[in-house]
């Protein structure tokens, strides 16, 4: 017993020496004992204490199977004879596409617009066109409810209606807007979600949609492997239209414990628009149109003494037609307003901006040179505040007054699609030619019902 407990002891001690994070081979292992037992509580403790986060946060949201485990499982085999559809379920729209394809075919609110003169009717209000922003005048004619807000499903069955809309009869997506036989479906899906929304998520898809098969991947996930490496380690990102959430990524596996997220988005530079320019008779809350005409005139600056130096000086006014003889004139408005994502406290937002929620993040993953030189060595941009002129250049520039000489120069990625870059990373994901293995299957869902996540995702 001595020995034993000396060994032991031993064994401890030389993990307690490299306390940085398991290897590959380790977590495969890890992996195989929660895949082979249904119960969580696998008693790991000789690795979780000497380890300095908790290895739990990775297995808990890992979205990709080893292919081996897929391969010598149980499970029944079945093949995708048609492209999968991928459905992007963001804050503020709804993207949704077959794999392969660089854009998806249909973007619209993520809401059902209703009436306002009767609540009852209801009317699926949507644009194809892709662009940043999608423009939608009949605003003021229809109230728009909200499915989901910062990542969190909370309209179920105003959803509900969208997925029926998008697997069957969604125009842009099947001939004459008409499908008998719904698709396999990639579905991205925050990171901040519940286990109890994923479990409503199968059984919506499978149950009442009658899915052949389904894959769930995290959002953040998605956006790193948009730049086509399938075992990324990195940083997503994502400044959207209700919050901005930052998300390290180890080897494909998001590092849940790391994620920040705050309230810098795109429905406070809104706020903030409407307070500065007040113009009679202009409703801003249902002039969307207007709204974003007037955000993509946006510049933000190098630094904070740039900003700092405009008050003093006399910046020409810029006329944007917002109407019928109506005109908005932008002039340091144009700097002073996305400059709150830098500065949240020019907003009378009490948060860390985006820079410093990025070294938070960073701060709370393991303590190794190598591995944070590899996170902000691909710091990987998603969502539309990001297409704001100057976005790269001024991140760039903060992170590199904050992050010690010893590491890495910051690298920041933006490809001039990256409000799409969720969906499109999902949609180069599904294009593999392995990727069934990846997917549950409807027989092996009706066989195991919902414990079957557990084995995926949890």
């Amino acid at each position: 017993v001595n020995n034993n407990s000396n060994n032991n002891n031993n064994n401890s001690n030389k993990l307690n020496e490299n306390p940085i994070i398991l290897t590959h081979e380790q977590e495969l292992a890890q992996r195989l004992i929660r895949f082979n037992q249904f119960n969580y509580q696998v008693e790991c403790s000789n690795i979780l204490n000497s380890i300095d986060f908790n290895i739990k946060h990775i297995f808990s949201n890992r979205t990709k199977l080893p292919a081996f485990l897929a391969a010598g499982s149980n499970w029944s085999k079945f093949s995708i004879d048609k492209p999968i559809l991928i459905i992007d379920n963001g804050s503020e729209n709804f993207r949704s596409g077959f794999a392969g394809e660089k854009l998806p075919r249909s973007i619209f609110p993520n809401g059902i617009a209703r009436k306002r003169s009767c609540l009852n009717e209801t009317f699926l209000a949507f644009d194809g066109t892709v662009s940043y922003g999608i423009p939608n005048p009949n605003r003021k004619l229809f109230s728009l409810s909200k499915n989901v807000k910062s990542g969190v499903i909370e309209n179920w069955e105003d959803l509900q209606q969208l997925f029926h809309f998008t697997l069957f009869e969604d125009e842009r997506l099947f001939p004459n807007g008409i499908n008998k036989e719904c698709p396999a479906i990639m579905f991205t899906n925050s990171l901040l979600s519940s286990y109890e929304q994923k479990e409503k998520l199968f059984s919506i898809f499978f149950e009442t949609f009658g899915a052949p098969a389904l894959k769930m991947l995290s959002q953040e996930l998605a956006t790193l492997y948009s730049s086509g490496n399938f075992n990324p380690t990195g940083i997503a990102v994502t400044s959207g239209f209700e919050s901005t959430q930052v998300t390290c990524i180890y080897q494909g596996h998001p590092l849940s414990h790391t994620t920040i997220q705050i309230p810098i988005a795109g429905t406070m530079l809104d706020k903030l628009l409407c307070e500065q320019l007040q113009i009679s008779d202009l409703d801003w809350q249902h002039d969307y149109e207007i709204n974003q005409k007037i955000k993509k005139k946006f510049i933000i600056k190098q630094s904070k003494e740039e900003i700092f130096n405009l008050a003093n000086q006399q910046i020409g006014t810029l006329a944007i037609q917002c109407g019928q003889n109506k005109y908005a004139s932008l002039g340091n408005e144009r700097f002073t307003i996305p400059e709150c994502i830098f500065q949240p406290n020019l907003a009378r937002l009490d948060c860390l901006s985006i820079h410093e929620a990025i070294i938070k993040s960073i701060s709370k993953a393991p303590i190794d040179k190598e591995l944070h030189n590899q996170l902000i060595s691909n710091i990987m941009l998603n969502g539309g505040n990001t297409l704001i002129p100057g976005f790269i250049e001024r991140l760039t520039f903060e992170l590199n007054q904050l992050i010690d000489s010893k590491y890495t120069a910051p690298r920041v990625i933006g490809h001039s699609l990256r409000h799409h870059q969720a969906w499109l990373g999902a949609s180069i994901f599904a294009s593999q030619p392995d990727c069934s293995n990846y997917f549950i299957n409807r027989s092996d869902y009706d066989e195991c019902g919902s414990s079957i996540i557990d084995r995926f995702f949890y």
